[in-house]
C-alpha cells in the first residue's frame, strides 16, 4: 500500500497559518505583527535568545534597560520592582537569570494585558523569574517572598506611598523571619528533651515504661506539632497524637 507523504509547508506558509490560528499561543510564538500605537510590541517566547553583547551585566544597567517597560500604562499596576539573587550581590554571570519581586496594586485581569514574564527577557535578553507580591499583603506565601523583600535591591519605584508600602511589607517580613526563627529555636529544644528521655532505649524497654511516661513524652511531642502548626488540620501526623 502506497502511503501518502506528508506535505511540509515551507517557514513563510507555516507562520502565516499560525498567525491566523485561533490559538493564541502559537499566533504569539510566531506571528510578529507591528505594534498599534500606544502599546509594547508582543514579546517573544521566553527561549529567544539575542546577542549576548545586550546583556545587561550590572544593576544599573538592569534599571535602566526595564525603565520604559514598567512605565509602560500596562504596568500601572506595578508599585515598586527590585533585584534579588546574584544581580543584587554583584555576582551575576554571563548566564545569570535575573530574580524580580514586584509589589502591585489590584487590577482588572479581564483587560488584555502585557505580562512583566514576557516583557522582561526581551529588554533584558536573560531568563527572568518574577515573584509577585499584593500591596496590603498581611502574610507570606513561602519562603521566596520573605527572601525576594529583604535582600532585594529598588530598580523601579512608582511614588511615595509605595515607598511607605516597600518599608511596611519588609518590616512584616523581618518581623516573620524573627518569629520563625524564634519558633524553630523551641522546637529544637523541645525535640532534644524528647530524644534524651528515649535516645538509646530499646522498643522493648519503651513498651515496658509506665502509662504514665508513655503520655508525657506523647504530650511533648504534640506540644511540638501545636508549634509548627501542621496544615491541614486532619494531616496524618495529627491523627497519631
Amino acid at each position: 500500500m502506497h502511503r501518502r507523504r506528508r506535505k511540509v509547508l515551507p517557514d513563510a506558509a507555516r507562520i502565516l497559518v499560525a498567525c491566523s490560528s485561533p490559538s493564541p499561543f502559537l499566533a504569539r510564538s510566531f506571528c510578529r505583527a507591528p505594534p498599534t500605537q500606544g502599546s509594547l510590541p508582543i514579546s517573544s517566547p521566553r527561549t529567544f535568545k539575542p546577542s549576548s553583547t545586550m546583556r545587561p551585566h550590572n544593576l544599573e544597567a538592569l534599571k535602566t534597560a526595564a525603565a520604559s517597560d514598567l512605565a509602560h500604562p500596562d504596568f500601572r499596576n506595578i508599585r515598586w520592582a527590585g533585584i534579588f539573587g546574584s544581580f543584587s550581590r554583584g555576582t551575576a554571570t554571563e548566564s545569570s537569570d535575573v530574580d524580580v519581586v514586584v509589589i502591585e496594586a489590584p487590577y482588572d485581569w479581564s483587560v488584555t494585558k502585557q505580562l512583566l514574564e514576557d516583557v522582561l527577557p526581551v529588554a533584558w535578553s536573560r531568563s527572568v523569574d518574577v515573584i509577585h507580591i499584593s500591596e496590603g499583603q498581611t502574610d507570606f506565601r513561602g519562603y521566596i517572598q520573605l527572601e525576594s523583600l529583604l535582600a532585594s535591591r529598588t530598580i523601579f519605584l512608582r511614588d511615595h506611598a509605595a515607598r511607605d508600602e516597600v518599608s511596611r511589607l519588609r518590616t512584616l517580613a523581618k518581623q516573620t523571619v524573627d518569629k520563625g526563627q524564634a519558633l524553630y529555636s523551641g522546637v529544637a529544644s523541645r525535640i532534644d528533651a524528647v530524644r534524651r528521655l528515649v535516645d538509646q532505649v530499646s522498643l522493648q524497654d519503651f513498651v515496658g515504661w509506665p502509662k504514665e511516661q508513655h503520655v508525657d513524652i506523647l504530650s511533648q511531642v504534640s506540644l511540638i506539632l501545636g508549634d509548627l502548626d501542621i496544615q491541614p488540620k486532619h494531616h496524618a501526623m495529627r491523627e497519631a497524637f
